[in-house]
């Protein structure tokens, strides 16, 4: 994570060992043997324009572009259904034998375990 600063440590937080905030040599204060600075405070706020990392605009990025072929996916899949009429048909036709195959064996087994319960 690349944290910095006081770790605050009351509440949740005095649950956590010191070897929970490895890989973080910013951070100071207790559990951590490393003490912080007199003055030093922990302080929760925004993430200043300066401080987001390449890292940050790149998960951003990345993100976003799932979000957009998530939509574009199924945009496209509906708008291909919508003007497609047979092609609409042969989907949800697939789509029904699949579901009635499976409630139909949901059902039979259903049975099956009522009829041994009985007997």
């Amino acid at each position: 994570n690349i944290l910095s600063g006081k770790i605050p440590f009351t509440g949740h937080m005095e649950t956590f060992r010191a070897s929970s905030f490895s890989g973080n040599p910013g951070l100071c204060g207790d559990p951590l043997l490393v003490k912080c600075p007199d003055g030093y405070s922990w302080k929760a706020g925004p993430i200043k324009e300066e401080e987001v990392g390449v890292d940050d605009v790149h998960d951003r990025w990345f993100y976003l572009s799932i979000a957009l072929g998530f939509a574009a996916g199924v945009l496209g899949l509906y708008l291909i259904l919508a003007v497609r009429k047979s092609w609409a048909d042969a989907c949800f036709g697939i789509i029904d034998k699949i579901a009635h195959r499976f409630l139909n064996n949901h059902h039979l087994e259903k049975a099956a375990r009522r009829t041994r319960d009985l007997h």
